[in-house]
């Protein structure tokens, strides 16, 4: 355990402070259970030395011995606890003392973070050829570029149990390759373009923040995703657009792709076309605030159209290269039909699932979100049973780059039930019957909910 723990701290400046964590709960939680097992096991043998010698004159379940084989017992459930217990309680406790490193700016009103950081002066020095980020354009986030705003839609009344347009930051889901996020400090950190550019740059967080902003809702999905898991979110992303940046340091002639390269050892490449669109932002805030560590602060990419393993948090490099990069997941099989990570036609129903009963009229309200990345959402389908497909309702919004909800008031019928739904996303493709597994490509597969009308 201690190699495996000076091993991860070697190779992993982050992991520090969880090393530290894993020796003081070695040396607390786990020694004491280690000392009751060794004092447990002399116990035994003291015990098999005493039965030997009783063996004969009476029965041996009555002697003391037995009653050690029960202080044993306790003695282990009582190690196993505190195994666990100690364990929870000190992590808990350094949590809380600071061991695991505050960021200053970190889920923090943007307006407020850009205002503090316009009074302090830089003191970064400004590379060679480094050409300063424009900063007479800068303003507060602008609306998204097409459509209505997330909360105009006011003619779509969803059932209850279908989830809210816009997930919570704290509900927003999170999937990392290290146990401990990386802790960044926007002071020191830096965003570096290089490779196949006519001139690298370097941008510090203050330049990103004094550049012309968006803010964009759209809706994140992890490759990972099957139905009844969380791993599909949506927020309003806040940040510039990539191409603004990449257009200061000018892609080089023969450029593919672009490596973007992560705090804690992640990368993972998009190509240049997808860069350059104007929907891919280097994105500093969520739902009004700047990054929460967990999410990458201070900067991390969003994508639309592709599965979240592509959207590089905590980000600290962009290379163009000319050539296909594999990236960490493609190295592991994932993506393996180079599919650019697009993101599948997916549908969900949120409600009902398991018992329900109709209302007055004999209706049972059905309602979920249905999600095909950029694409949009033409339309939504349930059946019953194996009856006909039924065209729902669908909630209407602009531009393309969130889930979108849907509904539908269903006559039902009492008894046992099964609901499937289908979509057709904004191109006229439906989504596949198909099943198959997340691995390597996304899942695909139509939802099915069995339920019982009472």
């Amino acid at each position: 355990l201690l190699a495996t723990v000076l091993a991860y701290v070697s190779n992993n400046a982050s992991g520090v402070g969880f090393g530290i964590w894993l020796l003081i709960w070695f040396g607390v939680t786990l020694a004491g259970p280690l000392a009751v097992a060794g004092n447990g096991i002399e116990r035994l043998q003291i015990d098999a030395r005493d039965r030997s010698r009783l063996t004969g004159h009476g029965d041996w379940i009555d002697q003391p011995s037995s009653r050690d084989r029960r202080d044993v017992l306790k003695q282990a459930i009582g190690g196993a606890l505190a195994f666990g217990i100690g364990g929870w309680t000190i992590g808990s406790l350094l949590r809380k003392s600071g061991v695991a490193e505050s960021q200053i700016g970190a889920g923090e009103p943007i307006e407020s973070v850009r205002t503090s950081l316009q009074a302090t002066p830089s003191t970064r020095e400004t590379p060679p050829d480094s050409p300063t980020p424009p900063t007479d354009k800068a303003s507060p986030a602008s609306p998204e570029p097409t459509g209505t705003g997330l909360d105009d839609v006011d003619d779509f009344d969803p059932p209850a149990g279908v989830r809210p347009r816009i997930t919570s930051t704290e509900d927003f889901y999170t999937i990392d390759i290290s146990t401990r996020d990386p802790v960044i400090q926007r002071e020191q950190w830096t965003l570096r373009i290089g490779g196949l550019v006519n001139q690298e740059i370097v941008l510090t967080y203050n330049d990103l923040l004094s550049m012309p902003s968006i803010e964009l809702p759209g809706t994140l999905m992890c490759i990972s995703y099957t139905y009844g898991s969380e791993l599909i979110s949506t927020t309003r992303w806040s940040g510039v657009r990539l191409r603004d940046v990449l257009q200061m340091a000018g892609i080089g002639d023969g450029a593919v792709e672009l490596v973007l390269r992560g705090g804690g050892g992640y990368s993972d490449s998009i190509q240049v076309s997808k860069a350059l669109e104007e929907t891919t932002l280097l994105a500093y805030g969520m739902d009004g605030e700047t990054l929460s560590r967990e999410h990458g602060f201070p900067c991390r990419l969003y994508v639309p159209n592709i599965y979240g393993e592509k959207n590089v948090k905590w980000i600290e490099e962009i290379e163009v290269v000319d050539y296909d990069y594999t990236g960490f997941w493609q190295e592991r099989g994932w993506d393996a039909n180079n599919t650019q990570a697009v993101i599948n036609i997916l549908s969900v129903i949120d409600t009902p699932l398991g018992d329900v009963a109709a209302d007055e009229s004999g209706t049972v309200p059905i309602g979920g979100v249905a999600f095909a990345g950029s694409r949009g959402i033409q339309s939504v389908q349930i059946q019953v049973d194996s009856g006909q497909w039924v065209d729902t309702t669908v909630e209407p919004y602009e531009p393309a780059l969130v889930w979108q909800r849907w509904k539908y008031d269903w006559p039902a019928e009492s008894g046992e039930h099964t609901l499937t739904v289908r979509a057709t996303d904004g191109e006229g493709n439906e989504q596949v019957t198909v099943e198959n597994p997340p691995f390597p490509d996304g899942m695909t597969g139509l939802q099915e909910v069995n339920v019982q009308v009472l």
